[in-house]
């Protein structure tokens, strides 16, 4: 949860919903907690959103939406959720203490986790001719490694960055359908601003590490090939969403599917037909792959568990 309320737009709550607004930006549905050195940081997006009862309107991605509506104790948000197209510039209309007023947006795919987004907001002129933009992200930015403001806090982008979206020109600018805007602030999301946290693998590299370590679970007990499904493997993940590539790339090497927990399953269901949809299955009979939130030990000691 963002606990700042930018300057430029003291109206507009961020990630903020424990004070009352008339809008809102929800940057993605995550909630979870990482261990840094012995003590447990929250990074909880949604804090506060389940008492939201004023009128008020909340901006976020479709899939953003499809996810927060799926999880139990958010339905009845359906009516103040309004989800914005990726990369293309919108106008909203937001209220001020003496009148109302309209900004110009646009959402960017972030890259941290499925949905999630960051916003580029512009004052006063039309965001392709803007000398001045606000560019909001007390979230996750691309990971465009050529430009020292377009870096992620954890370098995992998941979706890439489609021809129409933004790409990085210079430590002050940014490039919006080949015309340079430029920044005039940014915001982050310090959740892994710690030294713990310095280096963190790439997408690619994370899941070939699992790929491998599985690997060699599966050759130590002699099950390769046609004794696969004799094995039963459970990655416990700790957050909610985040893993799409990951289990997406594991179902695909070794042509098996994967069963998460069903709550998880119904927020996955409601988002469009993917690749990723089709390697997940319903029934934890149907797979040697499971995933779990929390860690347990399985009953049978001839599975092997991580």
């Amino acid at each position: 949860m963002s606990e700042i309320l930018p300057s430029e737009y003291p109206e507009i709550a961020f990630d903020h919903f424990l004070i009352r607004r008339h809008t809102y930006f929800l940057s993605h549905v995550h909630t979870g907690m990482f261990n840094v050195n012995q003590n447990v940081r929250h990074a909880d997006h949604l804090k506060g959103l389940d008492s939201v009862t004023w009128p008020c309107r909340i901006y976020c991605s479709q899939l953003t939406k499809c996810l927060l509506l799926a999880k139990r104790g958010y339905g009845f948000l359906s009516g103040y959720l309004h989800a914005l197209p990726i990369g293309q510039c919108f106008t909203i209309n937001y209220k001020t203490s003496q009148l109302d007023s309209t900004m110009d947006v646009v959402l960017l795919q972030a890259g941290h986790c499925i949905g999630s987004t960051m916003y580029v907001q512009c004052d006063l002129v039309d965001l392709l001719g803007s000398s001045f933009v606000v560019m909001r992200a007390p979230f996750c930015t691309p990971g465009i490694s050529d430009c020292p403001l377009m870096v992620s806090d954890n370098l995992r982008p998941y979706y890439p960055l489609g021809q129409q979206s933004v790409v990085a020109s210079s430590f002050h600018g940014i490039v919006v359908d080949q015309v340079c805007v430029w920044v005039d602030t940014v915001y982050l999301d310090t959740t892994f601003f710690h030294p713990s946290w310095r280096y963190i693998p790439n997408r690619e590299t994370a899941a070939q590490t699992a790929l491998s370590l599985i690997n060699r679970w599966l050759k130590s007990l002699k099950l390769e090939g046609g004794l696969l499904g004799q094995c039963m493997v459970y990655l416990c993940l700790p957050a909610q969403f985040g893993y799409e590539y990951l289990l997406e790339t594991i179902a695909s090497h070794f042509g098996t599917k994967v069963y998460v927990e069903p709550e998880l399953m119904q927020c996955y269901a409601t988002l469009p037909d993917t690749p990723f949809r089709e390697c997940l299955c319903f029934d934890p009979r149907d797979a040697w792959l499971h995933v779990r939130r929390k860690f347990f030990s399985p009953r049978s000691t001839q599975s092997c568990h991580h």
